[in-house]
């Protein structure tokens, strides 16, 4: 599941690789709390 992003890495719906993965993952974690606050509440 290896997709590039093209358009600079500010696609939330494109997979980053496994290297990019630790770089964008604090990110991806944060744009998920903006837009589905909602998932927090299971945990």
């Amino acid at each position: 599941m290896e997709e590039i992003n093209h358009q600079g890495g500010t696609s939330m719906n494109l997979e980053v690789t496994d290297n990019n993965l630790y770089l964008f993952l604090p990110g991806k974690i944060a744009r998920m709390i903006q837009i589905c606050p909602v998932t927090l509440l299971p945990f």
